[in-house]
Formats: C-alpha cells, sequence, structure tokens
C-alpha cells in the first residue's frame, strides 16, 4: 500500500530518533536507562516501511523505559539536526525556538533536555528546575570528593595548592554550571515574545529554581584546612553570580546581526522584554543594559532626521508597555533626581523618566517613523502615563 507523505515524513523521524537513541546507548556518560535502552534499541529496527508499525513499536520502547525511570529525571535524546528542528520549529503556531545545535556538548545536552521538555509541555518547570539543580550538585560535590581525595593522596606544598596543582583535576566551579543554564535562557528569551507561553514558562523555571532550598555550592580548590569558597543556590537577586553578563553576552550577539532583518529585530525586542521582566521581578538587575539607555535627552525630539534606529525605540519600549515592568522602572526612576555617570552611573532617575516620555510622545506624533512605530511609542507614554497616575492616587490616598 503506498505511503502518504505524511507517513514517509513519519517514517524518517522515527527512524532519526532510533538514530539518536543509539547513539546515547554508545555515549560513554549515557545513564541510568543505558542497560535497558542497549536492550531495546536493537528491537526497534523494522523490516519494511510500515510507519504505523514503526511508530506503535517505538511508543511502546519508550513506556517501556519511562516506567523504570527515576523519579525527577528525563530521557537525555540528543538533539535532532538543528536544520530539521529549525524547519520543524518554524511552522509552529506556538513555539519557534532553535535550542539544539549541532556542536552541543554532554553538558549542553544535559540542560538543554528538561528545557526542551519543559518548552514542549512535557515537563513541569518544577521537575526541570529539581533535574537541574541536582545535576548541579552532584556534579560540584564529586568534584569536590575528587580534590580532597588528590589532597589525602599526594604531597600537597604550598606552592601546589597556591597555583591550584590538583593534578589536572577541576574545581567545583558551581557558577559555570549556573552560567551555562543562563546561556541557554537567555537564547531562548530571545525567540518569545512577551507573555507568551514558552516564556511565561521560562519564567516559571527561573522561579522555580528560585524556590528550591538553598544549598552552598562548592565554587574553588580547597585550601590547606580543606576550606572552598562557596555560593547560595538559588538566591537570586540584583549581580547574583554576575549572570547578568549573559544577558550582556545575548545583547552583543543579537546587536550584532541587527542591522539584517526583521528577525534580529524581534529578537532584540523579545530579549529586552524578558530581562525588564527579570529585573521587575528581583530575579536579576538588567537595569544597566536596557535598550532605553540609548534614547538619550533629544536625541529623538531634537535632531533633524533619525538618530536612533526604530527597532532600538520598539526594544526600549519593551520596558514601558506592560504595567509590571513600568511600574518597576517609575518606582526606580523615583528614588534619584537626576542621573548620575562615570562611576557613580545609576540606570534609573526622574530626569530620564521624564526625558524617556518626552521623546516617545514625540515618536506617537511624528511622520519620521512608520505606523507600528508611532504605536508603540503611543502605547507605551499610554501605561507611562497610567502608572504615574496610579501612583498619584495612591499617595492622595495616603496623606
Amino acid at each position: 500500500m503506498p505511503l502518504t507523505t505524511a507517513s514517509v515524513y513519519l517514517y524518517t523521524r522515527l527512524k532519526q530518533l532510533l538514530t539518536y537513541l543509539k547513539a546515547v546507548v554508545s555515549h560513554d556518560s549515557a545513564p541510568w536507562y543505558q542497560p535497558a535502552l542497549a536492550k531495546r534499541a536493537t528491537s526497534l529496527h523494522i523490516q519494511g516501511s510500515n510507519s504505523t508499525i514503526l511508530a506503535q513499536t517505538f511508543v511502546f520502547h519508550l513506556h517501556a523505559l519511562d516506567r523504570i525511570r527515576p523519579p525527577n529525571t528525563c530521557l537525555d535524546i540528543p538533539p535532532p539536526n538543528s536544520t530539521t528542528m529549525a524547519a520543524e520549529a518554524s511552522s509552529s503556531p506556538v513555539f519557534g525556538y532553535r535550542l539544539w545545535d549541532k556542536d552541543d556538548d554532554a553538558l549542553g545536552i544535559k540542560f538543554k533536555t528538561p528545557l526542551d521538555l519543559l518548552l514542549k509541555g512535557e515537563l513541569s518547570a518544577h521537575a526541570a528546575a529539581y533535574n537541574i539543580n541536582e545535576f548541579i550538585q552532584i556534579e560540584t560535590s564529586e568534584r569536590l570528593r575528587r580534590l580532597e581525595a588528590y589532597a589525602q593522596s599526594h604531597e600537597m606544598p604550598a606552592e601546589d595548592r597556591q597555583f591550584f596543582d590538583f593534578g589536572g583535576l577541576p574545581p567545583p566551579n558551581a557558577t559555570g554550571f549556573a552560567c551555562r543554564v543562563f546561556d541557554i535562557v537567555c537564547g531562548l528569551c530571545c525567540s518569545f515574545a512577551p507573555y507568551t507561553m514558552g516564556q511565561d514558562r521560562l519564567f516559571a523555571f527561573l522561579t522555580a529554581l528560585q524556590d528550591l532550598p538553598r544549598w552552598e555550592a562548592p565554587e574553588s580548590y580547597p585550601d590547606a584546612k580543606g576550606e572552598v569558597y562557596t555560593s547560595t543556590f538559588w538566591k537570586f537577586g540584583s549581580y547574583w553570580l554576575g549572570l547578568e553578563e549573559e544577558f550582556a553576552q545575548e545583547h552583543s550577539s543579537i546587536t550584532q546581526g541587527i542591522f539584517y532583518g526583521t528577525t534580529a529585530h524581534s529578537k532584540w525586542r523579545n530579549l529586552q522584554h524578558a530581562m525588564a521582566r527579570i529585573t521587575a521581578v528581583g530575579l536579576l538587575n538588567c537595569a544597566a543594559y536596557s535598550a532605553l539607555h540609548i534614547i538619550k535627552p533629544g536625541f529623538l525630539s531634537g535632531q533633524q532626521g533619525k538618530i536612533v534606529f526604530d527597532y532600538d525605540i520598539t526594544a526600549a519600549a519593551e520596558w514601558l508597555l506592560h504595567s509590571q515592568t513600568c511600574e518597576h522602572v517609575y518606582r526606580e526612576c523615583m528614588k534619584i533626581e537626576k542621573v548620575q555617570y562615570g562611576d557613580n552611573w545609576t540606570p534609573w532617575a526622574k530626569d530620564q523618566w521624564c526625558s524617556w516620555k518626552t521623546e516617545f510622545e514625540f515618536v506617537a506624533g511624528s511622520t519620521q517613523y512608520d505606523s507600528e512605530v508611532r504605536q508603540v511609542a503611543a502605547r507605551a507614554v499610554l501605561v507611562m502615563k497610567q502608572v504615574e497616575a496610579a501612583k498619584t492616587g495612591e499617595d492622595r490616598e495616603g496623606t
């Protein structure tokens, strides 16, 4: 019986999945399911090209593996071809993100797998956070154990400790793992528009991390007393572990190609809103990288011709278009009369708030800009005025 186009596609994809599963089996770090998967992978070879039988067989074995899976773990299936994933994602009405890359290493796969399942709705935010946190706990503890064992079994002169000569063993470096997680999260933030399902799931994941029980994560090599420097995971807050720098790097990678099309413009806008939302809820402090700082007093209203690009205006507006983030910007701006520059530079001040409102009002009424930019600017001004009015009403009630 001839196969339909959909059947051929399904058959091809399932055969690809078989290849990925077999790759996991042969991987040195294949996890708990290696023996079971090794035994079952061979039985997935189906003679002929009946996609229905292949699909049923695949699902049967996958469910069998799921029954023996320990709690709070997930299958570490290697990434499909990135081109195929991008093509499939682009047809999705909900998700258009690209997560997997052909150069992903074992650690990248370890962190990306639960995030991929989270974004697909196949894993809860709590389970994804637990999965990643548990891996970091186990890995850093094991690294520290190896270092302590090495120090006990070798003569360790002060010079060796000074230059961290532990036989080539790496430090626990918990911050490095956290930075790797946020590097992935930052890339995903560029793919989701404000308050879409994808962005909401990412924020649920970050909140779940913050809600986990605190623990002291080892960072450094042990000193002569066996003590190590630690960081408190996952307390978050302004400049916690310097994770804002991950957003700064994503900021730079986008702006390098910002002139080359609407995709980069959309990523820039999405990233700005993600940073605004993360800052507003107190997870991190990305204020220093706000696109609002591109808009200086008079840069729009006082110039003949454009001096700020349209995509920078719409990206900056993301800090003001939504009440949650706009209220945060307003609250912070009202703390200082005038912006300070130099070593004491402050990202927010009253004079900046007034300046931004003036500049966006100008854009909203200027024919220099297309209708979309004008509409975005007008909405930003509207929300700013609403936030001001609400604050004024609160002050009156309090007097």
